[in-house]
């Protein structure tokens, strides 16, 4: 995913670029800049298990929505990249796309993942214990394809980055 994201910056260098972080909760890591170097320092610096367990995808697109409405760009989008499994949050993500519709926002989906038992190295970020196991995943390719036709935005599934490379927001 931090590949993906870097190279979606490295195809857009005109635009600017916020981070939400999501799991169980959800949280604004840097406002639209137009400063690539600093976003990307901290894409990097994400940790799995830092923000909760699961993937709140409503409650993300929510916060995101929320902090583009004032801007005055031309172009507002929001860029998903999950699995599509929304298991923690409030707020469903279907409502939270009609949110983004609502306010003129596109949210672009990239697929990332697969369904079933996918390997997972972790290192807790209070103890700095490393774990490794597997975890079932419930790849959600519908509700991702959902959200970006709710939104006038775009479904990509990005099995390899060389796919990723074709895309433009």
């Amino acid at each position: 995913a931090k590949q993906a994201v870097k190279l979606i910056t490295e195809n857009n260098p005109g635009a600017a670029y916020g981070l939400v972080a999501m799991a169980s909760e959800t949280a604004l890591l840097v406002p639209p800049t137009m400063d690539h170097k600093m976003f990307m320092e901290q894409v990097n610096s994400l940790q799995l298990g830092r923000f909760g367990e699961g993937t709140a995808i409503g409650t993300g697109i929510t916060s995101a929505v929320y902090h583009l409405i004032t801007s005055r760009a031309p172009k507002k989008c929001i860029v998903l990249l999950s699995d599509g499994e929304n298991n923690a949050g409030s707020i469903h993500p279907l409502t939270a796309a009609k949110v983004a519709k609502e306010n003129n926002i596109a949210v672009y989906t990239l697929a990332i993942g697969t369904k079933g038992s996918v390997p997972v190295e972790y290192t807790d970020p209070n103890t700095g214990k490393k774990y490794s196991a597997y975890l079932e995943s419930g790849f959600d390719t519908a509700q991702m394809k959902e959200i970006a036709s709710e939104t006038n935005g775009a479904y990509y599934s990005v099995e390899t980055l060389d796919n990723l490379s074709q895309t433009t927001f």
